[in-house]
């Protein structure tokens, strides 16, 4: 996967957000947000991936992978 790689993330951006906008209750809506923060915050968009970061842990609370993203958007930051 691109966003794995670092690879075209701006193009990665355009495809989680517009899977996000089409399908805001899809099978993989979950999966989106977490890489779409993931992927701003790799872009440099602190704020942004802070406001998608929140925002998965408001969707998701019980989800293994909020902690995760809090560490991932965290290291990214230093």
């Amino acid at each position: 996967m691109l966003v794995s790689r670092g690879q075209d993330l701006g193009r990665a951006a355009t495809l989680f957000d517009r899977y996000r906008s089409e399908n805001p209750q899809g099978p993989f809506a979950e999966e989106a947000l977490f890489h779409l923060a993931v992927v701003r915050s790799r872009l440099g968009e602190k704020e942004e991936a802070q406001r998608l970061t929140e925002e998965f842990g408001r969707r998701y609370p019980g989800s293994a992978r909020a902690t995760r993203l809090q560490s991932l958007i965290a290291r990214d930051s230093r």
